[in-house]
């Protein structure tokens, strides 16, 4: 999404038009309970800075008017909505893995029935595909800090990193 297309006027909308289309999302978004800090916020007002100086409207025209930075831009944003994937947080995920497991077990032994292990089993594998599919495990080098990287090579070491970290 271009920033033109954030605040909703075209490329050719004149400074009064876009400040114009500023005043009145900002508006609808604190109408709508939207806080001052929220994503929808931070966009409208990288887009609202970038667009009303005239020199960084000037590169930024220039910089989506490149299809191959169009493509570059396409690419980051679809790995960025993937690193933020449904569970991001994996020591929830890894929690109540943990837990369910441990229930299994428990009613498996109070109950003498087989079939409460699935429970554990069914919600491990919902775990790690939620893993997979939330981008937290991979197959690609993970930046780590001091400019190593690693390579998460299967779902179980994302699922004992995300106990341990």
């Amino acid at each position: 999404m271009t920033h033109y297309e954030t605040l909703g006027v075209s490329p050719q909308a004149t400074q009064e038009q876009i400040t114009a289309a500023y005043q009145t999302l900002t508006k609808k978004f604190k109408v709508f309970g939207e806080a001052p800090g929220s994503d929808k916020f931070k966009r409208l007002d990288k887009a609202y800075e970038v667009l009303s100086d005239a020199s960084a409207r000037k590169s930024y025209n220039e910089h989506i008017s490149d299809p191959n930075n169009r493509k570059k831009v396409r690419v980051q944003a679809h790995k960025n909505r993937k690193k933020k994937g449904a569970y991001d947080d994996r020591n929830v995920v890894s929690i109540l893995i943990i837990l369910s497991i441990i229930l299994g077990i428990f009613f498996t032994l109070a109950f003498g029935t087989f079939y409460m292990m699935l429970l554990p089993v069914a919600t491990t594998l919902i775990g790690m595909i939620s893993l997979w599919r939330s981008g937290k495990v991979t197959r690609e080098p993970v930046d780590l800090e001091g400019g190593a990287s690693e390579v998460k090579s299967n779902i179980v070491e994302g699922i004992i990193d995300g106990l341990f970290d």
